[in-house]
């Protein structure tokens, strides 16, 4: 991501536009606490909140506007965890000020303007991505590599899906509006399956196999359906 002559173990600038809260609570701690990533700004229409909310990162500059941010020379790239209704216009203005732009999920609310955005960061030569970081759990790499290796044979189906609920300190979940439970899932003709679970953290499937805290015990590859019960959920540490 860094411009030509920059070392590729220099850390990443990063700017955040908005105090929304899955920047304040889960992105910029985690860019905070990285060895290849620094908070340098946050843009906020309340800074005196935002000062107070990223307090965590105490030499992180706070701009009382999102075009301060975005103008910054010391920035490289940006997270936009804007309401969605605004994701296509700050990054595009990003992207045309030479910063690369990951953007909250959903990239954009209509396929017009996530054309307009893919175009742009061609155009411009800026990364774009949405912020889909199911893509890059431990859990979904673990899922792809059992397939890869032939441990159920050939693949007929695969699919993914968030499951909504809440998990008690007993680690069971119920169906409600708090947490998100994403499953990826691949089945193959001879009726075995291989699951990866990813939330605001590790999704422990205590029916069928214990994940530390870590991530670093994968589930087991299991005969049969997806039980979708009886689920603990741990925090994992920011990358």
């Amino acid at each position: 991501m860094q411009s030509n002559g920059t070392s590729l173990h220099t850390p990443v600038r990063w700017g955040v536009l908005s105090a929304a809260n899955i920047g304040v609570k889960r992105v910029a701690p985690a860019i905070h606490a990285s060895s290849n990533g620094r908070l340098v700004a946050v843009g906020s229409r309340n800074p005196e909140r935002a000062r107070e909310l990223f307090a965590f990162a105490p030499d992180t500059l706070i701009y009382g506007d999102y075009n301060s941010v975005i103008s910054d020379p010391e920035i490289e790239a940006l997270y936009i965890p804007l309401p969605n209704s605004l994701h296509a216009e700050w990054t595009i203005k990003a992207l045309k000020a030479g910063k690369h732009v990951l953007c909250e999920k959903p990239l954009a609310v209509t396929a017009e303007e996530g054309l307009t955005m893919v175009n742009t960061a061609q155009d411009t030569g800026m990364l774009l991505m949405e912020a889909f970081m199911y893509r890059f759990h431990p859990q979904t790499v673990w899922a792809l590599e059992q397939i890869s290796a032939g441990r159920i044979g050939n693949v007929k189906l695969a699919g993914g899906n968030t499951v909504v609920g809440t998990v008690s300190s007993a680690g069971l979940f119920s169906p409600g509006t708090q947490a998100g439970v994403h499953i990826v899932r691949a089945t193959s003709n001879s009726n075995t399956s291989v699951s990866a679970f990813s939330a605001s953290g590790c999704v422990a499937i205590t029916e069928i196999s214990p994940i530390c805290r870590h991530c670093c015990i994968p589930p087991t590859v299991l005969p049969g359906p997806f039980p979708g019960r009886n689920m603990g959920r741990e925090n994992a540490r920011s990358a």
